[in-house]
């Protein structure tokens, strides 16, 4: 007797004889005087809600699994469940959707931030000093440049030579890669491109002081210095300036070329490359000559002078020069 009562106090709830449809993550609602057939308020004045189901939901449990006891465990478990319904039903609104973590550097970039750079603005509202864009933006730049000029210095070379020119030439615009050579040669009133462009580069660093002499404080406020900052972007555009002009004929040139040794090598004719095609890159040449063992010193043939230069080891007999030695 007292396992009947119990049996009928926690008996198992009989399903309806329609079953509701089931959507993947939306259960159906077993009151269908209350909800309609998947599981949504039928008056339109509430709020449109999902029903979510809990842990222990017949939906997500095997019909196989656990035993009576564990059976009659979870039909006390629906009966409190239906006389409480409000403690254990679950909604959540479907329109509002979670924020997704979303990185880049586009989206990401701080623009209050910077637009605190605006003259005039409170420093007690800054996240990030002026200072450290200032550095930045300066490391960029700088870094830009370099890579230009280099870029610039190999057109205007092998431009050159596509157009004739002397071997004084060749070697001041190698000099001019450098400040101090490039310096001296338009003290002498020798004008080179590439050197106009070496020195107005190097002289574009001294942008930064100036950049950052034109920012002051004065009452907690930063103020733009107008005078500094139309100097420092007059040195960085003659910069940009010089270095876009030795661009200038790029689309004359018929490959890729550079500054490579063996690719300038190739085109003076040296007798190592004998015999490759004259259009090759430093890199063909390399894959094809990659296995010759050059070394530099004093070549000494029969019937003729010494010479010291570049040229295969394995066929040419070769020395370290002497002291005071003179060379054909």
């Amino acid at each position: 007797m007292h396992n009947v009562q119990l049996l009928q106090q926690h008996r198992i709830p009989t399903p309806p004889t329609v079953y509701p449809i089931s959507w993947p993550g939306v259960v159906p609602s077993r009151d269908l005087s209350n909800a309609s057939s998947i599981g949504f308020r039928p008056r339109l004045t509430e709020p449109l809600q999902e029903s979510l189901a809990w842990e222990n939901s017949t939906h997500f449990r095997s019909t196989s699994e656990g035993s009576n006891q564990e059976l009659l465990a979870f039909a006390a478990e629906v009966n409190d469940a239906r006389s409480s319904r409000t403690s254990k039903q679950y909604h959540r609104n479907p329109r509002h959707l979670r924020e997704a973590w979303r990185a880049g550097g586009w989206r990401r970039v701080p623009w209050r931030g910077m637009g605190s750079l605006v003259n005039g603005t409170s420093v007690p509202s800054w996240t990030i000093t002026p200072h450290v864009y200032l550095a930045v933006f300066e490391m960029l730049v700088c870094l830009l440049t370099l890579c230009a000029l280099c870029e610039g210095v190999v057109v205007a070379f092998w431009r050159l030579l596509l157009h004739g020119t002397t071997i004084a030439d060749v070697f001041d615009t190698f000099e001019s890669t450098s400040f101090w050579p490039a310096a001296k040669l338009l003290i002498r009133g020798h004008f080179n491109g590439v050197a106009l462009a070496t020195v107005l580069s190097v002289l574009s660093l001294a942008r930064y002081p100036l950049l950052q002499r034109s920012i002051i404080t004065s009452d907690s406020t930063y103020t733009t210095h107008t005078a500094f900052v139309i100097i420092g972007m007059l040195i960085q555009f003659a910069s940009i300036a010089a270095i876009v002009i030795l661009y200038y004929g790029y689309w004359e040139l018929g490959r890729q070329v550079s500054l490579d040794p063996l690719e300038i090598a190739r085109a003076f004719g040296a007798p190592l490359f004998d015999g490759l095609d004259g259009n090759m890159s430093a890199s063909d040449l390399a894959m094809q000559r990659g296995h010759v063992a050059i070394r530099y010193g004093a070549v000494e043939r029969y019937g003729g002078e010494k010479v010291l230069r570049i040229d295969d080891a394995s066929r040419v007999n070769m020395r370290l020069p002497w002291e005071g030695e003179v060379f054909g």
